[in-house]
């Protein structure tokens, strides 16, 4: 890693520390935190997304095991080996995996439908699925979408009322915990 580099993680890494950290909409199925921001500083540093072949490389291989825990039905919410988990509904491990076009739509109509039955704006609701559409469907992540995707899941979290952050919906759950999994592996 260059020194520039370095020096830019440095800084993020300063400037996530003395934000206090980024809270989220839940940590976990059993308990809601106050909703906020899920990308921290990330969403405002776009070059600092896969610059390096390390991010590359760890962003591949954080792909390929959240791909299998999807398939598997559970997410794990803490690191490796944890024991908590968050149950995958089938709809939403489409969404994420989906590698054709007729059931990635219906998976990310699922999810819109979730959503805007809890209050969240359709035009919110419809970015979220159609970004989230296909995420890990290669076990690898595109840059741009995944930014993209940080993008809308921060909108939803913005315009979402209250009670939907206190108690989100189970797909809004995966959706976050599988971007959380991918934004230590993002920064170089």
């Amino acid at each position: 890693m260059t020194i520039r580099l370095q020096s830019l993680a440095l800084v993020l890494v300063c400037l996530l520390l003395a934000g206090g950290g980024p809270a989220y909409a839940q940590s976990d199925v059993t308990g809601p935190v106050p909703a906020s921001d899920v990308s921290g500083t990330l969403a405002r540093s776009e070059r600092v997304v896969f610059q390096a072949d390390e991010a590359r490389i760890r962003m591949a291989d954080l792909a390929a095991a959240l791909t299998r825990a999807l398939r598997a039905g559970a997410l794990p919410t803490g690191g490796t080996g944890s024991e908590s988990s968050v149950a995958v509904p089938a709809g939403v491990a489409d969404l994420l995996l989906a590698s054709s076009g007729r059931e990635g739509r219906a998976a990310a109509q699922q999810l819109t439908d979730v959503l805007t039955a809890q209050g969240v704006p359709s035009a919110q609701a419809i970015a979220l699925a159609r970004t989230t559409t296909g995420l890990l469907a290669t076990e690898q992540v595109d840059p741009e979408q995944f930014l993209a995707t940080l993008h809308a899941f921060n909108a939803v979290v913005d315009v979402a009322p209250a009670p939907v952050l206190a108690r989100p919906p189970q797909a809004f759950v995966v959706v976050r915990t599988v971007l959380m999994a991918l934004l230590p592996g993002s920064i170089s």
